[in-house]
């Protein structure tokens, strides 16, 4: 009767592979983002209602708060090194986000120079 609280149990359980656990769980992160992701791809692809218009805008908005989030944690340390993976800076994370929004096909490029000039 002792279920979960046995002796062998609670052994088996204090030496789990917690890299294991980590690793699910990073999945589930992984998946979860992905998922929320492809609700926006869809989002895009569709006939917008007026309700639908508000809520592109609104999106938009959060969208760049979550790359500026992002980027915040990404910035070099007195070492030149950045703070969130240990990595030389400018890190993976800030040349990759840099590539794609300056990358000259993309919408944001074209966005800032309609507002900003050929310069930007």
């Amino acid at each position: 009767m002792g279920g979960l609280r046995t002796p062998a149990v609670i052994g088996w359980v204090s030496r789990m592979d917690t890299r294991a656990v980590l690793a699910d769980a990073a999945q589930l992160l992984h998946d979860d983002v992905y998922r929320q992701l492809h609700l926006v791809e869809d989002l895009a692809d569709s006939d917008w209602s007026e309700d639908e218009v508000e809520l592109a805008h609104e999106l938009i908005s959060e969208l760049v708060v979550i790359v500026r989030h992002v980027l915040a944690g990404h910035r070099a340390d007195a070492t030149g090194n950045c703070l969130a993976c240990a990595q030389l800076w400018p890190c993976q994370v800030v040349v990759t986000t840099h590539r794609l929004v300056k990358h000259p096909d993309h919408h944001f490029v074209r966005l800032a120079r309609k507002q900003c000039g050929e310069g930007w």
